[in-house]
């Protein structure tokens, strides 16, 4: 996922494959993960490609880690964009207020909450030995996940009451601090 040259300012993923990898067990233990193991539980569901654009699994995120070339991540921000846009995607498609859709949302959303509390160690990790590493996530993909964010709210759901702003506003002051 290299975007032009190295920038030597980001922490490569080269070197820190084991503790992504280790992150994503950690994350696939979890009961609400089963919701987005594989990309096989995105191809049965109707018109999830049309709602969604890159659907993207934890299954597709362990194999970028491990793959050669291209397919490879670059930079450790790119392993954090992906993961999260799993569960951005998520929420995007599972909007609706019904207790079963909250229920599905509430149970994976602790799983990013998890990947948020690990990111947050492997960043602190990082400050110990590398200060002024860069891990703000450049803006076009922040303007990806408000944008997708921003069309779930605005979604029109005659007569029911909306919960995904209460539901995302832990990872939103995460990301905006």
């Amino acid at each position: 996922m290299q975007r032009g040259g190295i920038d030597p300012r980001q922490v490569t993923l080269a070197g820190n494959e084991a503790r992504c990898q280790k992150i994503i067990k950690d994350l696939q233990s979890m009961s609400g993960a089963a919701l987005v193991l594989s990309d096989a539980g995105f191809e049965g569901v109707d018109n999830y490609t049309l709602y969604i654009p890159h659907p993207i699994s934890l299954g597709s995120v362990s194999n970028k880690i491990n793959a050669k070339g291209n397919a490879k991540y670059t930079y450790l921000n790119d392993f954090a964009l992906d993961v999260r846009r799993i569960f951005g995607n998520f929420a995007r498609f599972n909007y609706y207020a019904d207790p079963h859709t909250i229920k599905m949302r509430k149970d994976v959303l602790k799983v990013l909450y998890k990947f948020e509390s690990l990111w947050q160690d492997l960043i602190k990790d990082f400050e110990k030995t590398s200060p002024g590493m860069f891990f703000v996530q450049p803006l076009p993909e922040l303007k990806w996940c408000l944008s997708a964010f921003d069309e779930a709210v605005k979604a029109k759901v005659p007569n029911e009451p909306r919960f995904l702003i209460d539901d995302f506003i832990h990872p939103i002051k995460l990301y905006i601090t």
